[in-house]
Protein backbone atom coordinates (compact mmCIF):
# COMPACT_ATOMS: atom_id res chain seq x y z
CA UNK A 1 0.00 0.00 0.00
CA UNK A 2 1.52 3.56 -0.94
CA UNK A 3 1.20 6.11 2.07
CA UNK A 4 -1.21 8.64 1.88
CA UNK A 5 -1.58 11.58 3.51
CA UNK A 6 -4.99 13.59 3.03
CA UNK A 7 -4.79 17.39 3.78
CA UNK A 8 -8.28 19.94 4.07
CA UNK A 9 -5.66 23.10 3.36
CA UNK A 10 -3.36 23.30 5.91
CA UNK A 11 -5.18 20.62 8.42
CA UNK A 12 -4.01 17.04 7.89
CA UNK A 13 -7.26 14.71 8.30
CA UNK A 14 -7.11 11.39 9.85
CA UNK A 15 -7.97 8.20 7.93
CA UNK A 16 -11.27 6.39 9.64
CA UNK A 17 -12.16 9.75 11.27
CA UNK A 18 -12.43 12.06 8.65
CA UNK A 19 -12.02 9.60 5.33
CA UNK A 20 -11.52 5.77 4.41
CA UNK A 21 -9.02 4.47 1.84
CA UNK A 22 -10.27 1.60 -0.29
CA UNK A 23 -7.60 -0.17 -2.48
CA UNK A 24 -7.78 -2.12 -6.04
CA UNK A 25 -4.69 -3.76 -7.97
CA UNK A 26 -2.47 -3.38 -5.51
CA UNK A 27 -1.46 -7.00 -4.82
CA UNK A 28 0.94 -7.46 -7.66
CA UNK A 29 3.79 -5.14 -9.30
CA UNK A 30 1.55 -2.94 -12.35
CA UNK A 31 -0.76 -0.45 -11.69
CA UNK A 32 -2.90 0.15 -8.36
CA UNK A 33 -5.48 2.69 -7.41
CA UNK A 34 -6.31 3.68 -3.98
CA UNK A 35 -9.86 6.12 -3.72
CA UNK A 36 -10.15 8.29 -1.05
CA UNK A 37 -13.70 8.59 0.35
CA UNK A 38 -15.07 11.41 2.84
CA UNK A 39 -16.76 10.14 6.64
CA UNK A 40 -17.64 12.50 8.83
CA UNK A 41 -18.03 15.97 7.89
CA UNK A 42 -16.15 14.97 4.71
CA UNK A 43 -18.21 13.95 1.49
CA UNK A 44 -17.28 12.73 -1.98
CA UNK A 45 -14.26 10.66 -3.21
CA UNK A 46 -10.95 11.34 -5.23
CA UNK A 47 -9.44 8.39 -7.13
CA UNK A 48 -5.37 7.88 -7.68
CA UNK A 49 -3.12 5.97 -9.35
CA UNK A 50 0.58 4.50 -8.76
CA UNK A 51 2.70 1.67 -9.54
CA UNK A 52 3.87 -1.37 -8.14
CA UNK A 53 7.18 -1.97 -8.97
CA UNK A 54 8.44 -5.72 -9.18
CA UNK A 55 10.62 -7.42 -5.64
CA UNK A 56 14.08 -7.56 -5.78
CA UNK A 57 15.53 -10.56 -8.34
CA UNK A 58 17.19 -13.01 -6.84
CA UNK A 59 19.33 -16.09 -8.95
CA UNK A 60 18.59 -18.70 -8.77
CA UNK A 61 21.13 -20.41 -10.60
CA UNK A 62 24.19 -18.99 -12.52
CA UNK A 63 26.88 -21.76 -14.25
CA UNK A 64 28.58 -23.19 -17.24
CA UNK A 65 26.46 -23.95 -20.08
CA UNK A 66 29.09 -24.66 -22.69
CA UNK A 67 31.86 -23.94 -23.67
CA UNK A 68 32.00 -20.22 -24.06
CA UNK A 69 28.39 -19.89 -22.09
CA UNK A 70 26.67 -19.13 -19.17
CA UNK A 71 23.39 -20.17 -17.70
CA UNK A 72 21.12 -17.72 -15.43
CA UNK A 73 18.03 -18.86 -14.12
CA UNK A 74 16.26 -15.79 -12.23
CA UNK A 75 13.99 -16.75 -9.61
CA UNK A 76 10.36 -16.99 -10.89
CA UNK A 77 8.07 -13.68 -10.01
CA UNK A 78 4.23 -13.86 -10.34
CA UNK A 79 3.62 -10.70 -12.24
CA UNK A 80 5.98 -9.56 -13.64
CA UNK A 81 6.35 -9.24 -17.87
CA UNK A 82 10.15 -9.66 -18.29
CA UNK A 83 13.30 -9.98 -16.92
CA UNK A 84 16.60 -8.16 -17.84
CA UNK A 85 20.10 -9.84 -17.16
CA UNK A 86 23.69 -8.43 -17.09
CA UNK A 87 26.98 -9.34 -17.61
CA UNK A 88 30.29 -8.29 -17.16
CA UNK A 89 33.97 -8.95 -16.58
CA UNK A 90 35.12 -7.81 -13.44
CA UNK A 91 35.76 -3.94 -14.32
CA UNK A 92 33.99 -3.82 -17.35
CA UNK A 93 30.81 -2.62 -18.86
CA UNK A 94 27.51 -4.65 -18.07
CA UNK A 95 26.19 -5.60 -20.94
CA UNK A 96 22.09 -5.91 -20.39
CA UNK A 97 19.34 -7.88 -23.02
CA UNK A 98 16.02 -7.98 -21.71
CA UNK A 99 14.21 -11.22 -22.17
CA UNK A 100 10.82 -12.78 -21.40
CA UNK A 101 11.46 -15.67 -19.63
CA UNK A 102 13.36 -16.65 -16.02
CA UNK A 103 16.22 -18.40 -18.07
CA UNK A 104 18.78 -17.24 -20.47
CA UNK A 105 21.96 -18.62 -21.78
CA UNK A 106 24.50 -15.57 -22.94
CA UNK A 107 27.01 -17.02 -25.03
CA UNK A 108 30.04 -15.74 -27.19
CA UNK A 109 31.78 -14.85 -23.85
CA UNK A 110 35.42 -15.01 -23.56
CA UNK A 111 36.36 -18.65 -22.27
CA UNK A 112 38.45 -19.33 -19.24
CA UNK A 113 37.43 -16.08 -17.99
CA UNK A 114 35.30 -15.47 -14.80
CA UNK A 115 31.85 -13.33 -15.26
CA UNK A 116 29.65 -11.34 -12.78
CA UNK A 117 26.37 -11.65 -13.07
CA UNK A 118 22.84 -9.88 -11.93
CA UNK A 119 19.25 -10.08 -13.13
CA UNK A 120 16.16 -7.80 -12.32
CA UNK A 121 12.16 -8.34 -13.51
CA UNK A 122 9.85 -5.50 -14.57
CA UNK A 123 6.41 -4.57 -15.57
CA UNK A 124 5.43 -3.11 -18.70
CA UNK A 125 2.59 -0.53 -17.73
CA UNK A 126 1.22 1.78 -20.60
CA UNK A 127 4.22 1.31 -22.80
CA UNK A 128 6.53 1.62 -19.90
CA UNK A 129 9.05 -0.80 -18.35
CA UNK A 130 9.00 0.02 -14.88
CA UNK A 131 12.24 -1.95 -12.79
CA UNK A 132 12.74 -3.96 -10.24
CA UNK A 133 16.14 -3.83 -8.03
CA UNK A 134 18.76 -5.62 -9.45
CA UNK A 135 19.85 -9.22 -7.96
CA UNK A 136 23.41 -9.80 -5.89
CA UNK A 137 26.08 -10.38 -8.30
CA UNK A 138 27.31 -13.57 -8.93
CA UNK A 139 30.69 -14.97 -10.32
CA UNK A 140 30.28 -17.38 -12.64
CA UNK A 141 33.97 -19.20 -14.67
CA UNK A 142 33.20 -19.64 -18.09
CA UNK A 143 34.46 -23.06 -19.78
CA UNK A 144 37.43 -23.51 -22.30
Amino acid sequence: KASVTVKDGNKILKEGMDYELEWKWNTQPGQGIVTIIGIGSYSGYSKHYFIIVPAKAKIANARNSFAGAIRIEAKKQEGVSGYQYAWRMKGKTWAKVSYNRNVRIVKNLKKGKTYQVKVRTYKKINGKNWYGKWSDVKSVKVKK
